[in-house]
C-alpha cells in the first residue's frame, strides 16, 4: 500500500481528484472538487498513492483546537476510491491523531467501525435498477414535466447567501 499524504488545497490535482470520486463505488457529488470548493473553500486532502483513494479534509480551528467539520449542504464525505478496511483504519488513525474532534458523516462505502463513531443508516437508490421500476418516481416526473418544472444553475454565492437567511 502507498503512503498517506496530506495535501494542501493549492496542491490538489482536481482532475485526478474528480476522476477518483467518479470512479468510486458511490460517486457522490458532495465530494467532487467543484462542490467542495463551493461549500467549504480551501479544503485540504488526504491522498493515498496517485489519487487511488482520497479523503476531503474540511478542517476548522476554534480556540486553537483543530477539528473536522461537516460542511453545510454536504450530507456525506469520507474516503473515496479503491480501498479496503485496512486503508480506512490508516486514515482513521491519522484523523484522530491530528484532530481533536472529527464530525464527518461518512459515505456508504466506508465500513470501518470503532467505538468512537456509529454507523449511519443511508438509503441509496440504484437508478439503473430502481428508477425503471419505481412507478411513483415516473408519476412525479410526468407531473413535473406537465407543470413545466425548470431546473437551472444558481451561482454559488447566491446559494451561500440564501443559506444564511435560514
Amino acid at each position: 500500500m502507498h503512503q498517506l499524504k496530506y495535501i494542501k488545497h493549492t496542491d490538489i490535482d482536481f482532475i485526478k481528484w474528480d476522476k477518483t470520486i467518479l470512479e468510486s463505488e458511490y460517486p457522490l457529488v458532495f465530494a467532487q472538487s467543484f462542490y467542495l470548493n463551493a461549500t467549504f473553500p480551501n479544503w485540504d486532502a488526504l491522498i493515498i498513492g496517485d489519487y487511488e483513494c482520497v479523503f476531503p479534509v474540511t478542517k476548522k480551528d476554534k480556540f486553537g483546537i483543530n477539528y473536522l467539520h461537516q460542511p453545510s449542504f454536504t450530507p456525506q464525505l469520507g474516503l473515496f476510491g479503491k480501498f479496503n478496511v485496512q486503508t480506512e483504519k490508516i486514515v482513521y488513525e491519522y484523523l484522530i491523531t491530528h484532530f481533536k474532534l472529527v464530525e464527518i458523516e461518512l459515505n456508504a462505502s466506508n465500513k470501518y467501525i470503532t467505538k468512537h463513531h456509529s454507523a449511519k443508516i443511508t438509503y441509496i437508490i440504484d437508478y439503473n435498477k430502481e428508477f425503471k421500476q419505481n412507478q411513483n418516481t415516473k408519476r412525479n416526473l410526468s407531473k413535473a414535466k406537465e407543470n413545466k418544472l425548470i431546473f437551472e444553475q444558481v451561482p454559488n454565492n447566491e446559494i451561500v447567501e440564501l443559506s444564511k437567511t435560514y
